[in-house]
């Protein structure tokens, strides 16, 4: 039985059936029970649509970094720290080895650490045949992060090995989505016209 049924069906026992003198007939039941699904579908119906004239387009932001950050826009000039993204990323096994992605902040970060093995992609590769890819889907490798605090760029992204962080002093909350594009931004509004809830509509 729906939902929609069940309800029907108690609000039909319990405040319909006690209104009905003598003995009802099947089709008066059945008539009774089928008005006040109609009614209750009809009032389903008109409440969703109301719920979705709050909500209308507002916009569209673009995204080249996977990821985006929702501030207060005089923070930026206030509390903003000049700091360039450093893509760093390395990975321990299982036997305490460290691997890292070829590119040249990981190389400068981990020049220091001994029998480190670099790849150049994800899909390259190691010296023993097995491909970076195929560790991390097996969950061989651990991603080894660094957790950066300041209000800044590479501050936003680098969240500690989770998808969304909150920005010191509650100044932002940054959080990674999907990957790169234009995504649609939505808002919903109140009976006086004023937005009370935001939204982005990553992937449906």
């Amino acid at each position: 039985m729906r939902a929609m049924d069940q309800i029907a069906l108690d609000i039909f026992n319990k405040r319909v059936l006690p209104n009905f003198t003598g003995t009802p007939s099947d089709y008066d039941i059945a008539f009774a029970k089928g008005a006040v699904l109609a009614a209750l579908e009809e009032i389903g119906a008109a409440y969703v649509q109301s719920l979705l004239k709050k909500w209308k387009k507002i916009g569209e932001v673009n995204v080249d970094s996977a990821g985006l950050m929702i501030c207060d826009p005089s923070y930026i000039d206030k509390f903003w720290e000049e700091s360039k993204f450093v893509d760093v990323r390395c990975y321990v096994d299982k036997a305490g080895k460290i691997f890292g992605w070829g590119n040249e902040e990981t190389k400068e970060k981990l020049k220091d650490t001994p029998g480190v093995e670099f790849f150049e992609t994800y899909q390259t590769p190691l010296k023993n045949g097995i491909k970076p890819n195929d560790y991390l889907r097996a969950g061989e490798w651990e991603e080894i992060h660094e957790v950066d605090d300041t209000f800044s760029d590479n501050g936003c992204f680098r969240k500690g090995g989770f998808n969304h962080k909150q920005i010191k002093d509650n100044l932002a909350v940054a959080f990674s989505i999907y990957g790169d594009g234009t995504y649609e931004v939505f808002a919903r509004e109140n009976d006086y016209g004023q937005i009370v809830e935001v939204r982005v509509t990553i992937m449906e």
